[in-house]
């Protein structure tokens, strides 16, 4: 099983392989790859990201969600924050759908340190968007540098047959 990480997905698959299983490899795709204990807002922090800002209310809405734990919140990319640093590679039509689809991510989420980092023992691949605004490509690549990644370099969202390449090589390297 190969397991692929978008953006925060990243953290997920980092984490989520450290239990070992049949994962075999990891492919970043214009994501975060954290080391043991960093923090997704750790790993912003002096990047040069849009969302390393003094008050994230002007790069995201906040809104509360049943159950979750006090002063949690649920962190939606504003529409300008899409446009201009998060998809600003796709059509005006395009982005207007991720404004409307996206899925949230937690607060907590981003201030959670990572676990042992599966990629120390798994080989991994990143696919690193040479102009994302939100993890800036000099970040991406020193976290896949650090992880010993196989990295191939594309604009972002508008070019899928590179990430798509990345899981095949991937795949293909550690098949059976």
């Amino acid at each position: 099983m190969v397991l692929v990480g978008h953006s925060y997905g990243g953290s997920v698959i980092t984490n989520a392989a450290a239990g070992g299983g049949d994962v075999r490899a990891l492919v970043y795709v214009d994501a975060f790859v954290p080391d043991e204990g960093e923090t997704v807002f750790q790993i912003l922090g002096g990047s040069g990201s849009a969302l390393d800002v003094p008050d994230p209310t002007t790069v995201l809405d906040l809104v509360g969600y049943p159950g979750g734990p006090e002063g949690d919140a649920e962190a939606f990319l504003k529409p300008d924050t899409v446009h201009h640093a998060f998809a600003q590679d796709l059509s005006v039509r395009d982005r207007w759908l991720i404004v409307a689809g996206q899925r949230p991510i937690t607060l907590s989420a981003n201030t959670t340190p990572a676990g042992g980092p599966a990629r120390k023992t798994l080989p991994s691949w990143a696919v690193v968007g040479t102009e994302d605004r939100v993890i800036p490509p000099d970040t991406q690549r020193r976290m896949a540098e650090r992880a010993g990644a196989t990295i191939t370099d594309v604009s972002r969202v508008s070019n899928p047959q590179v990430t798509i390449d990345a899981i095949l090589a991937a795949a293909a390297a550690v098949g059976d």
